[in-house]
C-alpha cells in the first residue's frame, strides 16, 4: 500500500535533510484493544499525548499469500523499511488516560 510519509524543508532551513530524517519517523499504529483505537482516532493536531508500547514484526496472510512486516530499529535508516510498526498498548491524551 501507500504507506510512505514525506517532508520538504525551506531554503536556508537551520537544518539539513540528514537531520530532519534522523529524528523523524514513519510509524504504522496497531492498536491492542478498541478502546486504544477509538483513542487514537480522536487525537487532534496541537494535543499533547503519549503513547507506550513496543515495536512489533508482523506474520500473516493477505489475499492467500504470506506476508512478513518487520519494525526497523535503527533511526538513521530511511527509504523502504525504515518504518516503526508501534503496537500501542497506552494512550494519554492530556490528562485522560486510555488503556
Amino acid at each position: 500500500g501507500y504507506r510512505w510519509y514525506h517532508y520538504r524543508w525551506k531554503e536556508g532551513s537551520p537544518v539539513d535533510p540528514s537531520y530532519i530524517a534522523s529524528h523523524s519517523s514513519n510509524n504504522h499504529i496497531i492498536p491492542a484493544n478498541e478502546n486504544i483505537r477509538r483513542a487514537i482516532k480522536t487525537i487532534k493536531k496541537k494535543d499533547r499525548i503519549v503513547l507506550k508500547g513496543f515495536l512489533v514484526n508482523i506474520r500473516g496472510g493477505s489475499e492467500g499469500r504470506a506476508v512478513a512486516w518487520n519494525t526497523s530499529l535503527s533511526r538513521t535508516d530511511t527509504g523502504s523499511g525504515s518504518c516503526e510498526l508501534f503496537y500501542v498498548s497506552h494512550v494519554r491524551i492530556d490528562t485522560k488516560v486510555y488503556e
